[in-house]
């Protein structure tokens, strides 16, 4: 199967389980409610639920129980216990019984009198009256289609497949079904349990699904760049679509790795938690909760971010915390000091989780802090920029601080609100000043990647201080909900004719094969029975699909030992008792040999492995081609016929 085709279905599928938990949400919780305050309810109970689930899937593996269906009844009694407003799991069932018994009377009502329609469970999302809720929703399904372009786009220049961290991330999702949370060292791991299990719930491949998250780790940033500044500049359309499409197209002025534009990030993710984290921070009467309330899911929610970047927890948090005291001082209140309290408590408990698994891995505290604050993996690349890094930062500086001096201006003349937009300067300006900074704990291609989320959202706040400079000194107002047609064309004409040269790159043919070599080993799961086959290829691929088959080296199967089990095999394959007694000769159903086009492989090798598969088709060996591509064919040698290929097995 085509690796786009399954990078697709995987998302289809989280996009559905998604629409059905947000439609539950929208029918019994948000019913009629203002486009606005359903877009702050999403984020709320993304916000808990995902801390949420992080911290389930630690617990699990750590007890090792963890499994793709364990986590889902654990996360949809959560979910349903959220819906059921019950405080005391004592009385869940009770209260599930009720609520089902008052749902059916209902439902039973409705039918006896003609009112119930399907249809009535997909309305009521908006109120219609109002049309600039449709235009931000046409914006947000505009914006997260244009990415799945954008990204099988890119799919085809990504330097990141097969590459030493690639497979060194598989090998971290796969200890993940072994019970394991840390895999060689202690660091933040959380990124790949969440992959993992998305891995389960989408019935995907690790390694697809590793294209799968990152396609919605773009989706989901993007979503909260949106939303945060909504939140920040008070604009629902034009600049939130101009800054996300800045992000999406934008890559060139960006400091990004865009060879690796699938590398999976811990920090994009962990963003998502830290975006409602400032809102939340800045205005914490905007949460409809109590103070305890409060304390437990914020305690969840730092929990979840250490266990997903302690980078992100440790390092930036705690500049955007001195900033929102400093400049929110006038207002502090017992909610941003029990948030810190909170933040504080969060430290001290990772601190003490991380110290005690450190003792069982004989590692220093740090050696922890260094792996932790100092990605050895990471590094800035990216040849498309127009203009060196370094200057492009400075330029973007001189814009943030104009932008900055005029947003005072409004604070001492219009008394407009200008506390969130200030913060966020700031903070932006620490992050770039840091980079400025030779010192051997500040990791300057962290803070980039970090910069590379924080720049669209500052420039976005600044267009939104010379918009309203501009409303005010000619009385107009610009914020007219069709005109997001025209910003979305010219942003992206613009983008389009900044970067055609760079759009246009020529793919490698080493990524064609990766690709093709992705692509068989796809069809091969999928279409073969699980442990009933081996792999014969190159070493490089022996942790590709382990769990699922059997590996060989090319060595090994050139070897005469091979061709002397394979004897003994086809001689006592009726005699199960003989095999039963010598277990070291039974082979595997089926034998798929990887054979690569000669600009990939040794002449001497080539040949060999062609020689080879028609020796034993010569002795009787059914051999067949199940995989052809430009650069790579796929041999299967029968063993045991109708005992590997799942469709011959089952008809």
């Amino acid at each position: 199967m085509n690796i786009y085709l399954n990078i697709t279905l995987g998302l289809i599928k989280i996009f559905f389980l998604f629409s059905m938990l947000f439609l539950g949400i929208k029918k019994y919780v948000l019913l009629k409610r203002d486009f606005t305050f359903i877009f702050d309810a999403i984020i709320r109970k993304y916000f808990e639920y995902f801390s949420l689930l992080i911290l389930v899937l630690f617990a699990t593996i750590y007890t090792g129980f963890y499994d793709g269906i364990v986590v889902s009844i654990i996360m949809a009694i959560i979910v349903l216990g959220d819906y059921l407003k019950v405080t005391n799991p004592y009385y869940f069932v009770s209260k599930f019984k009720e609520r089902f018994k008052f749902r059916l009377i209902d439902l039973v009502k409705n039918l006896e009198k003609n009112q119930f329609s399907i249809k009535s469970i997909f309305t009521g999302y908006f109120n219609f009256k109002n049309r600039k809720n449709i235009y931000i929703l046409y914006s947000i399904a505009f914006l997260l289609g244009l990415i799945i372009l954008i990204s099988f786009y890119f799919i085809r220049y990504d330097h990141y497949l097969f590459s030493p961290s690639w497979f060194e991330v598989l090998e971290m999702i796969n200890a993940k079904d072994d019970q394991k949370w840390f895999t060689t060292s202690i660091k933040s791991e959380g990124i790949y349990a969440f992959i993992n299990y998305i891995s389960h719930v989408t019935n995907s491949s690790p390694e697809i699904t590793i294209y799968i998250y990152s396609v919605f780790q773009l989706l989901i940033v993007v979503f909260f760049i949106f939303w945060i500044v909504v939140k920040i500049t008070k604009s629902q359309i034009i600049i939130p679509v101009f800054v996300s499409l800045f992000y999406i197209l934008g890559f060139t002025y960006l400091p990004v790795n865009i060879t690796n534009f699938y590398q999976s990030s811990s920090m994009h993710l962990a963003f998502t938690l830290v975006f409602p984290i400032m809102i939340y921070t800045m205005n914490p009467e905007s949460l409809p909760y109590s103070k305890w309330e409060r304390f437990v899911r914020f305690l969840i929610a730092f929990l979840a971010l250490g266990l997903l970047d302690f980078y992100i927890l440790f390092f930036a948090l705690p500049f955007f915390f001195v900033i929102n005291s400093i400049i929110y001082i006038s207002k502090t209140n017992l909610s941003r000091l029990i948030l810190i309290g909170v933040y504080l408590l969060s430290i001290i408990v990772l601190l003490l989780m991380y110290s005690h698994f450190l003792d069982g891995f004989s590692e220093s505290i740090s050696v922890f802090f260094k792996r932790n604050l100092i990605a050895v993996e990471l590094y800035f690349y990216n040849p498309y920029m127009s203009i060196s890094v370094d200057r492009l930062l400075f330029y973007y500086q001189i814009i943030f601080i104009s932008g900055f001096f005029v947003n005072i201006l409004f604070a001492i003349l219009f008394f407009k609100k200008w506390k969130k937009k200030m913060v966020f300067f700031l903070f932006t300006l620490v992050i770039y000043l840091l980079t400025q900074i030779n010192y051997i704990w500040i990791d300057n291609d962290l803070l980039l990647r970090m910069l590379s989320i924080l720049i669209p959202i500052q420039t976005g706040i600044v267009i939104s201080i010379f918009f309203d400079l501009f409303k005010i000194m000619f009385k107009k107002e610009y914020y007219k909900s069709y005109r997001v047609i025209v910003v979305v064309v010219v942003t992206v004409l613009i983008f389009g004719a900044l970067q055609r040269k760079q759009i246009s790159i020529e793919k490698e043919d080493y990524e064609v094969l990766n690709e093709e070599v992705l692509s068989a080993n796809e069809k091969i799961l999928r279409n073969y029975l699980d442990r009933s086959y081996m792999v014969v290829n190159k070493e490089e691929f022996i942790d590709l699909s382990s769990g699922n088959r059997f590996f060989m080296s090319y060595k090994e199967f050139m070897h005469e030992k091979y061709l002397k089990q394979d004897n003994l095999y086809a001689k006592y394959i009726g005699n199960n008792k003989y095999l039963h007694k010598h277990p070291n000769i039974v082979m595997p159903s089926s034998v798929l040999v990887f054979v690569y086009d000669e600009k990939f492989s040794k002449d001497v090798e080539r040949k060999w492995l062609l020689n080879r598969i028609s020796y034993l088709e010569s002795i009787g060996r059914p051999v067949r081609e199940i995989y052809q591509s430009k650069y790579l064919k796929v041999f299967e040698i029968i063993n045991k016929p109708n005992s590997s290929y799942v469709t011959e097995m089952v008809f």
